[in-house]
């Protein structure tokens, strides 16, 4: 089983390698801010405490947050052969679909009440085209809703 913790950029102030063991995979970032977005020098600080995957972590967005997550990828996650990002706005998903290839995006928490109740056919071949191979599920209704849903469901 993975283990992962998640954790705000401003978490990483006080955080050792010490704190991290144990754990796969960091999600970095914030489902509810876009304020908690990370920063390139964010990225660079876990790296030099955490050898392990890192997850970017975002929210719903408004035309500025998404300005800022379109230069976070363009400075520091667009250059990286791929990377997960969970994604839980439209536009921040059009975009890793249209510019990076790299991109691995799995749908959030608060997308995927909308995703959810997709017929499963579309929602399969929605997911396939935008290069989503999971989501984020954290109630059972949502779960009940995803039923045949060929992706991995983490929850």
């Amino acid at each position: 089983m993975e283990r992962t913790i998640s954790l705000a950029p401003s978490e990483l102030k006080l955080l050792t390698a010490e704190k991290l063991k144990g754990y796969n995979a960091v999600y970095l970032g914030g489902e509810f801010c876009e304020n908690r977005l990370p920063s390139p020098a964010d990225y660079g600080k876990l790296a030099a405490i955490f050898p392990g995957r890192v997850v970017t972590v975002t929210s719903i967005m408004s035309d500025r947050g998404l300005g800022r997550a379109a230069d976070l990828l363009k400075e520091h996650l667009g250059k990286q052969k791929t990377f997960e990002i969970v994604v839980n706005d439209w536009g921040l998903l059009k975009l890793l679909h249209d510019k990076y290839s790299g991109a691995r995006p799995i749908l959030g928490r608060l997308i995927i009440w909308e995703i959810a109740r997709m017929d499963k056919r579309f929602l399969n071949s929605f997911c396939r085209e935008y290069g989503i191979s999971a989501v984020e599920a954290d109630c059972e209704d949502v779960l009940k809703q995803l039923s045949g849903f060929k992706g991995s469901i983490n929850y």
